[in-house]
């Protein structure tokens, strides 16, 4: 029996073992699908979320954390001197272009929220919204667009009429189809205060990965003391001051301009805003490295664990090749064989691995931005890759069968 007789003559206990390592090599590659899969599904996010615009312009500004609770205001109007007069010694610092304030949690970062209520629809319901407060010049400041009607001004002081500006978002959301600009709504503030819509800015997103929310802002003058220092309690007065040139670089001469103002005041946190904006990245940031150096290492494992199992393989055989090239067989013919083994073997573990993959990245679908969980582009690149490893590792054994000496070969046999 030719065939028997062609065999690799290490008897079952070779096959046996042959089959094993053909297994976790199959198994090498299924598990770098899984992790090389997850790596590039969070790098696409990471790229999607560097691309989103956040809704404003992060560069050159320069924002400082403070608290205003034991300055030693005792009414709105004390807060709103006191505002007034922090930002003209900030504006007065060269190289300061605008500077504003905002109470209620920065953009990207945990907010405030409160109710609000339609007063042009019958009997409407509460509903929640971000809250912030915010002096004239915040916007400017920050970049934010004006879609609608007007920005604050020095004219919605305390005395004034109570005023709000809402964003594109609660825009589309309770007025559909109409201009918003001249309705009225009640904000709870610790009492029901109803307020005109004077404006609708763009929206600037809390989460990059996710829609903006429905947001009102109220003038800091016009901002209840009481509600002010609720939320003071969990965050800061952020004071946003846009430069001319680095950011930075005025940190020193800005915090100066708040201890002159009060020497007293508590400053804390001093950052930028593309520092803000990458710190509300960071999580993903994490996970995508983490993904990407276990993947990395699952594919020179998987390369690796190829080349053992092909080197095996051509070691086990050397007699059958021998008598392949003793026959006649083209050095081209051995190549392919042994090359074919290990793309057998790829493609095995390929399967595998996006037949699990397809299961286990549905557990990442609340990371992901911008990608589906079983994005076609990126398995097939990943599959694409593990196939150019296979073909790396299998390449030198397959050499070694092509270099085969029939003659050495049939005499150690």
């Amino acid at each position: 029996d030719l065939n028997e007789s062609l065999k690799e003559s290490g008897g079952r206990g070779a096959t046996a073992r042959h089959r094993l390592g053909g297994a976790l090599g199959a198994g090498e590659v299924a598990l770098s699908l899984v992790l090389l899969g997850g790596s590039g599904l969070l790098i696409a996010t990471f790229v999607n979320l560097l691309r989103t615009s956040p809704g404003f312009d992060p560069s050159h500004v320069l924002s400082l954390q403070i608290w205003t609770t034991g300055a030693g205001q005792k009414s709105s109007e004390d807060l709103a001197v006191f505002y007034r007069k922090i930002l003209e010694r900030i504006e007065a610092v060269p190289g300061v272009e605008k500077a504003g304030i905002i109470a209620g949690g920065l953009p990207l970062e945990r907010g405030g929220n409160t109710g609000v209520r339609l007063l042009s629809q019958k009997d409407s319901k509460w509903f929640s919204s971000d809250y912030r407060e915010i002096s004239p010049d915040y916007f400017r400041a920050m970049g934010v667009p004006l879609l609608e009607g007007r920005f604050f001004t020095d004219a919605d002081s305390t005395d004034a009429a109570k005023v709000v500006i809402i964003n594109a978002a609660l825009a589309r959301e309770k007025f559909p189809g109409r201009n918003p600009i001249g309705e009225h709504v009640a904000v709870f503030e610790f009492a029901e205060t109803e307020r005109e819509i004077v404006g609708v800015v763009g929206d600037v997103k809390s989460y990059l990965n996710q829609p903006a929310p429905e947001s009102i802002f109220i003038p800091v003058a016009q901002a209840s003391l009481a509600t002010d220092q609720l939320f003071q309690g969990w965050l800061p007065i952020c004071v946003i001051v846009r430069t001319a040139g680095r950011p930075m670089g005025l940190s020193h001469p800005v915090a100066s301009a708040l201890r002159d103002a009060d020497p007293n005041l508590p400053i804390g946190e001093i950052r930028t805003m593309d520092q803000v904006l990458s710190q509300s990245i960071a999580s993903q940031r994490f996970l995508m490295t983490l993904m990407t150096f276990f993947g990395t290492m699952a594919l020179a494992l998987a390369g690796v664990g190829m080349f053992g199992v092909i080197s095996y393989s051509v070691s086990q055989r050397t007699h059958e090749i021998g008598i392949r090239v003793a026959l006649g067989a083209h050095r081209g013919h051995l190549l392919g064989m042994v090359i074919g083994q290990g793309l057998k073997l790829t493609l095995i573990g390929v399967g595998l691995g996006i037949a699990g993959a397809l299961g286990l990245m549905q557990s990442l679908s609340s990371l992901l931005f911008g990608v589906t969980p079983t994005d076609p582009l990126t398995f097939t690149g990943v599959a694409i890759l593990l196939a150019l490893v296979a073909l790396a590792a299998c390449y030198v054994p397959a050499r070694r069968a092509m270099r085969v000496d029939p003659i050495v070969a049939l005499r150690n046999e």
